[in-house]
């Protein structure tokens, strides 16, 4: 009989212990129901429209009463908004779309919290887009990580930054390279019209011929076969090619000669030296000079340099270089013709102005 009673009881208990689980499932059951209701009537709260009428007056006064038509909790210290005023708000909008529109002109912008309320804090550029149905970002700024300063109309000898030996824009006292910079200041004063003319003013650099067109340069007893364009490697024949050798130097703003090898940047580099030929680039304000020049032996030369903004906003810019050279020699039936065509234009990204 004991063991029977014990039995019976255990079955008792077992029945009695599924049937709490059972109400408890339930329970839990419906209580997430519950919440995932109230979450989804809540978020469908949120992202419906409703007819607001507010008029302009003070945004104190404006949001207060959008606060209790649309039935938020919006809350920011009362000396946040003092002194503004808000255009209103009529038509049908969400809670986001409405206090965006009322915050219109101000530095201001309503951000949810976790809880599903809304604070005002500040921004320091909002977009003023009549266009209720588009968002408000904030200001993206972009920085490039560019070839090094710009020698032109610096009236200077020495650059800013390059960026030739390492690709870091650094000073040249702290490039652990020899380098030598030829800027444009130098270029105008000496007149170096030719690659050449340049080279011939750089220390540690000689100018060898092969004849009268084709040249070769030399650093540190080695050839020099590594040019770059705007740092950009390109190599160089010298028995071959003469293309690098015959560059005019109206189209480009400084010349910046690295002495020894380049391997990090260009692969198996060159002992001698590598160079780097920055081109010239379009100017934020209108500019435009005309040069002509005659020497002996009828060498006459023109040059034509024009740049500025294309836009109003000045965000597209572009610069023309035309030149045209014909230069006879003290020997016979020989003359050059030198004629070169350059243009560029330059974008810059920036946020449409409202």
């Amino acid at each position: 009989m004991y063991t029977h009673s014990s039995q019976n009881s255990a079955k008792l208990k077992a029945v009695s212990v599924a049937v709490a689980s059972l109400f408890t499932v339930a329970a839990f059951s419906s209580g997430m129901i519950f919440s995932q209701v109230l979450a989804a009537e809540t978020q469908q709260a949120a992202v419906s429209r409703k007819a607001f009428d507010i008029p302009a007056g003070p945004l104190e006064t404006a949001l207060t009463r959008f606060g209790k038509e649309a039935g938020i909790l919006l809350s920011y210290p009362s000396s946040t908004t003092a002194k503004l005023s808000s255009a209103g708000l009529k038509g049908d909008y969400t809670v986001e779309e409405g206090l965006a529109h009322l915050l219109l002109g101000t530095t201001l912008q309503a951000v949810k919290q976790l809880d599903g309320s809304y604070s005002l804090k500040p921004l320091e550029k909002i977009s003023q887009s009549p266009n209720k149905d588009v968002g408000v970002l904030p200001e993206v700024k972009v920085v490039s990580n560019q070839l090094g300063s710009i020698t032109e109309d610096t009236g200077s000898y020495t650059p800013g930054t390059i960026a030739t030996a390492t690709r870091l824009v650094l000073k040249p006292s702290e490039t652990p390279q020899s380098i030598t910079v030829v800027t444009r200041q130098h270029i105008d004063d000496f007149n170096l019209n030719s690659i050449d003319d340049v080279m011939r003013h750089t220390p540690g650099i000689t100018v060898s011929h092969y004849d009268s067109e084709r040249t070769n340069y030399w650093a540190r007893g080695f050839a020099v076969e590594n040019f770059q364009y705007d740092g950009i490697p390109s190599l160089r024949n010298a028995a071959y090619s003469a293309g690098q050798t015959l560059s005019d130097m109206a189209i480009y703003d400084r010349v910046e000669v690295l002495k020894g090898a380049t391997g990090l940047l260009t692969g198996a580099g060159s002992i001698g030296a590598t160079i780097n030929l920055v081109r010239k680039k379009p100017t934020s304000e209108f500019r435009g000079e005309f040069t002509l020049g005659a020497g002996s032996w009828d060498n006459y030369r023109t040059q034509l340099d024009v740049s500025g903004p294309l836009t109003e906003s000045g965000n597209v810019r572009g610069r023309t270089v035309i030149v045209y050279q014909d230069k006879q020699s003290f020997m016979d039936h020989y003359e050059r013709k030198t004629g070169v065509f350059y243009g560029i234009l330059e974008f810059a990204l920036v946020r449409r102005p409202c």
